[in-house]
């Protein structure tokens, strides 16, 4: 498994196996059907997510969610989850404004490419109808 480019499901099923589990124990602890876990792809619903840290007391929520960090907790944690979970939102919504930004930006330059290939059209126009009555 690439682990710079793994997505929460990975890193589940890479919890999963570091806790010696097999999925389908990993189910049941999780309220989930038999083979839910197997069929899970990239980033996972935040009621999993939730579940998940509610129900594996020691897995850190931030390795879980963004890959940064260890996959269990500090020994003695005292569930300084809620800062963490804090820190992750805010560099999300960060994220999120950034992207906002970058697609903003490429769809005005698309709306100007369209401007001129339409201008480029209705210059091509009269010689395509020219060559249609000729």
């Amino acid at each position: 498994m690439d682990l710079e480019n793994s997505t929460q499901s990975d890193r589940l099923i890479q919890y999963i196996e570091y806790k010696g589990y097999s999925f389908r124990k990993a189910e049941r602890l999780l309220g989930l059907g038999n083979g839910t876990i197997g069929k899970l792809k990239g980033e996972l619903k935040p009621i999993i997510v939730d579940a998940i840290v509610n129900t594996f007391p020691d897995i850190n929520r931030r390795w879980l969610e963004t890959g940064e960090g260890d996959l269990e907790k500090p020994p003695g944690s005292t569930g300084s989850d809620r800062d963490e979970l804090i820190k992750t939102q805010r560099d999300f919504i960060e994220n999120l404004k950034n992207d906002k930004m970058e697609l903003k930006a490429e769809n005005q330059a698309l709306k100007e490419e369209i401007r001129s290939l339409r201008r480029q059209l209705e210059e091509l126009q009269p010689n395509v109808n020219a060559s249609r009555a000729g």
